[in-house]
């Protein structure tokens, strides 16, 4: 493949902006070849299908064969290539391509407005168009509907919406290029999911036999305790022997703190210790009273522990009241196994247990400090924090990858369906 140059031929102004003069413009309604035609799948009880349905797309694209008796409603026919587009709450993007090499009938929700490509339109194309700003902005603001999560977009006015159209070879040529990139970030996403899976297979190795090779824990002596099984020679402490809670909150209108990052528990990514895009006191207009925490310091997040939010801090900052700065004692615990074990499914359990007695989704500081956890020697703690920490680092590089994709294909998308690059020299 060549690399992409500029095409330095004429423009026009069009209604949707300058395009190149080679480009025509048209509705998504004269992409479609036609109206949508419904079915009965009950009226075929025996037959199977494969249905696309909006739980499908959001479980990972992937869509469910079922027998026609399952069916309870009348769906829309759809056939390979056709690009279907998220008619309800479209704030969140939904947009899928129908490929798949089984001979069963292949049905939609009612939810989705198709468009089957007529003859010059490129599939794959109409599946980009749709992610552009020609189409899912405009498509955001054409919806009906008083609660945003039912909302639903207009058809009559979708099918209306003017998008460009270059000649046929181009628009399979910018296809290409940014189905290249959308390639490599399903492969980086792959990626992470596999380090995900080793660390949490990890995590219940280390939490269960310690810092020993898989291939060893036959030789490893195991007890049963009140929080599972764990190595001998592991002694089991409560939260609040080995670990200090702050305590006092501090006033974020004043100096030194209203300069300082705040972080609340929707600053810490679920189940990672990712801190994400935290701002100061003075630019959130914080009034109330919050924690003081140092650099290192472990954040934990007491309202909803399923959601395992826990970060080590990077920084000195403060945070919400809706969070407690942990510090481990001194010889007793290590700062970095305390983070690893909160993240940890056997931690996760004994907090939401509190959830579910008092019905309110959060842990106050009595149960925090009551809750029994492992207590290795300090040169186990150091090894298994060492290993977790290592997985963390590699999601992390993956994680940078996705998020430079992400941030090329955005600007590729933007700049090919303009036409301010051109691909049409491209050999592909």
């Amino acid at each position: 493949m060549k690399t992409a140059v500029e095409d330095t031929r004429e423009y026009r102004m069009t209604s949707i902006g300058e395009l190149p003069s080679d480009w025509n413009i048209v509705t998504l309604g004269e992409c479609h070849s036609g109206h949508k035609s419904n079915i009965n799948p009950q009226d075929y009880p025996d037959e199977i299908f494969e249905y696309y349905s909006i739980p499908a797309f959001q479980e990972g694209e992937h869509p469910v064969v079922v027998e026609g008796r399952k069916i309870l409603s009348q769906k829309i026919i759809v056939e390979n290539n056709t690009v279907l587009f998220g008619k309800l709450n479209p704030r969140v993007e939904k947009v899928w391509r129908v490929q798949s090499s089984s001979e069963s009938r292949k049905i939609g929700s009612t939810e989705w407005l198709p468009i089957a490509p007529v003859k010059g339109v490129d599939s794959s194309f109409i599946y980009f168009l749709e992610y552009s700003s020609f189409v899912m902005p405009v498509a955001q603001a054409l919806v009906s509907g008083s609660t945003p999560s039912r909302q639903r977009v207009d058809p009559s006015a979708f099918y209306k919406i003017v998008v460009p159209s270059p000649p046929l070879p181009e628009q399979k040529k910018i296809a290409a290029v940014l189905s290249a990139i959308q390639e490599a970030k399903e492969k980086t996403e792959n990626v992470i999911s596999a380090l995900k899976e080793m660390k949490r297979s990890m995590m219940k190795h280390l939490f269960t036999y310690g810092a020993v090779p898989i291939d060893d824990v036959g030789t490893v002596k195991l007890k049963e305790t009140e929080i599972g099984v764990m190595p001998e020679h592991w002694m089991v402490a409560r939260f609040g022997d080995v670990v200090d809670i702050a305590q006092g909150q501090v006033d974020p209108r004043i100096t030194p703190y209203r300069d300082m990052l705040h972080i609340g528990p929707e600053n810490i990514q679920s189940g990672t210790g990712r801190i994400l895009a935290p701002q100061t006191a003075k630019s959130l207009n914080l009034i109330s009273g919050k924690y003081y925490f140092a650099s290192g310091s472990i954040l934990y997040s007491k309202i909803r522990p399923y959601l395992k939010k826990a970060a080590i801090a990077p920084f000195e900052g403060i945070c919400s009241a809706d969070m407690y700065p942990l510090t481990s004692k001194p010889q007793s615990l290590l700062d970095e196994f305390l983070y690893h074990y909160l993240l940890t499914d056997r931690f996760t359990e004994q907090a939401i247990s509190y959830q579910n007695r008092t019905g309110i989704p959060k842990i106050n500081r009595l149960q925090l400090n009551a809750i029994p956890i492992p207590l290795p020697t300090y040169t186990e703690q150091l090894s298994i924090a060492e290993t977790l920490s290592t997985i963390d680092a590699k999601i992390q590089i993956e994680d940078i990858k996705i998020n430079s994709l992400n941030a090329l294909f955005n600007t590729l998308l933007s700049l090919l369906m303009t036409g301010k690059l051109r691909v049409n020299h491209l050999e592909i």
